[in-house]
């Protein structure tokens, strides 16, 4: 594991009880009774132009896991912006009403996935690669095209 790897994924997951108390789920897309958001509050940018951020699918049912039944899962996710690729480095399976109990955590090596505007996968990578100024400007019109 490269040093700016390991880095990104010791500071997530040292962020991550704090940041779970003051998450700020944003949506992303809906679907099929299921739902994808990003967590605004752990979304963290580095200057390799590369940024680190949570997002969760809520599946709107239960799933029978050996770990309890769980409704959402959350996935940290590492966003290569220039390149436009994602790679899956950690899910953590939630449960409860409010998918907010933790049932397991898995470490994953995923490949990196290119991050197509069209699905939630390439919406989230560009919810965490546009800095929040940016967003803001665009948004009001502002923004130099």
């Amino acid at each position: 594991m490269r040093t700016s790897t390991a880095f990104s994924v010791s500071a997530a997951l040292i962020l991550l009880p704090v940041a779970a108390i003051a998450a700020n789920w944003q949506p992303v897309a809906v679907a099929g009774g299921e739902r994808v958001e990003i967590d605004k509050a752990r979304i963290m940018r580095f200057a390799t132009g590369k940024t680190v951020a949570w997002t969760r699918l809520i599946l709107g049912r239960e799933l029978a896991d050996a770990g309890g039944s769980y409704t959402a899962v959350q996935a940290m996710n590492r966003y290569d912006c220039e390149n436009h690729q994602f790679a899956t480095l950690q899910r953590v399976y939630m449960g409860g009403p409010n998918h907010d109990r933790a049932l397991r955590e898995e470490t994953v090596a995923s490949p990196k996935v290119r991050a197509s505007p069209s699905l939630a996968s390439g919406r989230a990578a560009n919810r965490s690669c546009v800095p929040p100024a940016t967003r803001r400007l665009s948004a009001s019109g502002l923004a130099a095209s």
